[in-house]
């Protein structure tokens, strides 16, 4: 039996940081033993003084070869994982981390571009994140100052780099189009689901989303 895999995708702003620590947790009461892989450790150090910042935040700032390697490594039964981060605020790597896999591992993969690491013919469960433009900025606004960042470059890097970029990724992989679930986060606490492809996710998955999309009173 294949280990279940779940991508969390959606704009910048969308939640897709809180919803996949939501799911995580849900897969846990579910009997799961999940891991949380975040697409921004993947990030390489860039000089954004040099070319368009929009092409390279596209095109250069993920590794996502590494991505489709530890993909590839979960799915084919490893036991553990080695994991990079990164300090987005400095630009830089930070060490590599281990990790050990439990008895009924499930991976949970959140971030921009997701739809663009390399799976071949692994099966994957993917989650769309939508939520209202002017939502999505005003939260990643909040977010980006409250790490420090004035707003004035919050809104630049916006401008000429995410936003951009993101447009670009929709109009080339058509993320929402292809996922299998797409969720309406508008509220991050009362998440709903608008649209299902109809694949069959896992028994685990689909236990773990019935809580996170219709919780208990």
């Amino acid at each position: 039996m294949s280990r279940p895999i779940i991508t969390v995708d959606g704009v910048d702003g969308s939640g897709k940081s809180t919803f996949a620590a939501r799911l995580v947790a849900e897969l846990a009461v579910a009997g799961g033993t999940p891991v949380l892989v975040r697409v921004d450790d993947f990030r390489r150090p860039l000089d954004w003084s040099a070319g368009n910042e929009a092409a390279r935040y596209y095109e250069e700032y993920y590794d996502f070869e590494r991505m489709g390697w530890l993909l590839r490594t979960f799915a084919a039964g490893g036991m553990e994982l080695i994991l990079p981060a990164f300090d987005g605020l400095a630009g830089v790597p930070l060490p590599d981390r281990r990790v050990v896999l439990g008895a009924q591992p499930v991976l949970v993969i959140e971030g921009v571009f997701v739809r663009r690491i390399p799976t071949g013919t692994i099966p994957v469960t993917a989650i769309y994140l939508d939520a209202p433009e002017a939502v999505a900025r005003a939260r990643l606004v909040a977010r980006d100052t409250a790490r420090g960042r004035s707003r004035a470059e919050v809104e630049r890097r916006l401008d000429q780099r995410y936003v951009p970029g993101q447009r670009r990724y929709h109009l080339e992989c058509t993320p929402r189009e292809r996922a299998d679930l797409v969720v309406d986060n508008s509220d991050p606490i009362k998440a709903r689901l608008m649209h299902s492809s109809g694949r069959a996710a896992p028994e685990i998955v689909r236990r773990a989303l019935a809580s996170l999309l219709n919780p208990r009173p």
